[in-house]
C-alpha cells in the first residue's frame, strides 16, 4: 500500500479542521483507511479534539512541524507510510510551507508515500485586513505553494471582494484551482492535482518545485557524486537520503543544500538506498542515467545490502 498525503495550510482560523473533520467522515464512509498528523503551537492541543475518534491521530504540539519539531513530523510519516490509504497533515498556521513540504518527503519512507495534493484555505475577511508584514508574507507563501486555494468565509465579506481576492490571489499562484465558500465546503476531484512541484515558489517568478525519488542498488562514487550535485546546483534545491559510498561498506544519511553537503553513518538496517531531489524542472530520467554512471561497478567487491 502507498500512502497518499494531503497537506493542509492556511493561517490561524482559516477552516483548516473543519475542512479536515468532514472529509474524515467522508473517507470513513468510502471505506478508505486515514491518519492525521496534526500540529498546534501550544503545550495543549485544542483543534485535535474536533477529530478525535474518526481516524488515528498524532499530535505534534508546542512546536512547528518546520523547524523544531520537524524530526518528530518525520517519524511520524514513516510509522504511518504504507499503514493506511490517506494521511492528512494539518500544521499551525504559522507553518513554513517549504518546510512542511520537505518533511513530507522523508526518503526512509519515499516507497510508501506519494504526494497528493497541497490545499490552502485563505480567511477572506482575514486576507483583506491584514496589515503586517511577516503575516502577509508568510500568508502570500502559504497560497504560492497551494495546489487548491480555498477562500473561506466568503459569506462574511461582500462579493466584489471575493472576486477581488481571487484575481489578487491568480497573481500570486499561476497554477492552482482557486474556489470560494464557507465552512470549508471545498470538494475535491477523486484524482486531485498536484501542481506544487511545478509551481512557483521562489525569489525569481520563473522557479518552479519539483521532485523525484531514485532507489539505488549500488555503491556510488563520493567525489562524482559531489561533482555532480555542485555542477546541478542551480536545479537541486534540496537532495536527501541514504547511500553506499563505494569507498566505505556502510550506509550514510546525506543531505545536500546548494554548496554545502553533508553525511554521516547511519546504522538502521531496515533502511534502502535512496535520494530524494527538490528543485527546479527536474528531469528524472536523465538524474537516474547520471547516477547510474557514478555507481560501484559490476564485478567489483558489492556492499552487503542492510549494512
Amino acid at each position: 500500500m502507498r500512502t497518499k498525503i494531503v497537506i493542509l495550510t492556511g493561517f490561524l482560523g482559516s477552516g483548516k479542521t473543519t475542512y479536515l473533520r468532514r472529509v474524515l467522515e467522508e473517507d470513513r464512509m468510502k471505506g478508505k483507511t486515514t491518519a492525521v498528523i496534526m500540529n498546534e503551537s501550544g503545550k495543549v492541543s485544542v483543534d485535535s479534539r474536533a477529530v478525535a475518534g474518526l481516524t488515528e491521530l498524532k499530535e505534534i504540539t508546542d512546536g512547528c512541524l518546520c523547524c523544531t519539531r520537524q524530526p518528530e513530523m518525520k517519524r511520524a510519516v514513516r510509522n504511518f507510510a504504507g499503514t493506511v490509504d490517506k494521511l492528512y497533515v494539518e500544521a499551525t498556521g504559522a507553518a513554513n510551507p517549504w518546510d512542511m513540504y520537505d518533511a513530507c518527503t522523508d526518503p526512509a519512507a519515499a516507497e510508501n508515500i506519494q504526494l497528493e495534493t497541497v490545499i490552502t484555505f485563505v480567511d477572506a475577511g482575514q486576507w483583506l485586513q491584514v496589515v503586517n508584514k511577516r503575516q502577509r508574507k508568510l500568508m502570500e507563501l502559504q497560497v504560492k505553494f497551494a495546489d487548491y486555494l480555498y477562500i473561506n468565509k466568503a459569506d462574511q465579506v461582500q462579493d466584489q471582494k471575493v472576486e477581488l481576492m481571487k484575481t489578487l490571489l491568480r497573481r500570486i499562484n499561476t497554477h492552482a484551482v482557486i474556489a470560494s465558500g464557507s465552512f470549508s465546503a471545498l470538494s475535491l476531484p477523486e484524482e486531485p492535482q498536484l501542481c506544487s512541484r511545478k509551481h512557483s515558489f521562489g525569489k525569481e517568478g520563473h522557479s518552479f518545485i519539483d521532485t523525484c525519488t531514485v532507489p539505488l542498488d549500488k555503491p556510488v562514487d563520493r567525489i562524482k557524486l559531489f561533482h555532480w550535485l555542485d555542477n546541478n546546483k542551480q536545479n537541486f534545491w534540496r537532495v536527501k537520503g541514504y547511500v553506499h559510498f563505494k569507498e566505505a561498506p556502510c550506509r550514510f544519511e546525506l543531505h545536500y543544500t546548494p554548496g554545502w553537503p553533508s553525511f554521516e553513518m547511519v546504522r538502521e538496517k531496515n533502511l534502502s538506498d535512496v535520494l530524494v531531489f527538490i528543485g527546479q524542472n527536474l528531469n528524472k530520467q536523465k538524474i537516474t542515467e547520471d547516477l547510474l554512471k557514478m555507481q560501484h561497478p559490476e564485478g567489483e567487491t558489492a556492499w552487503l545490502p542492510g549494512i
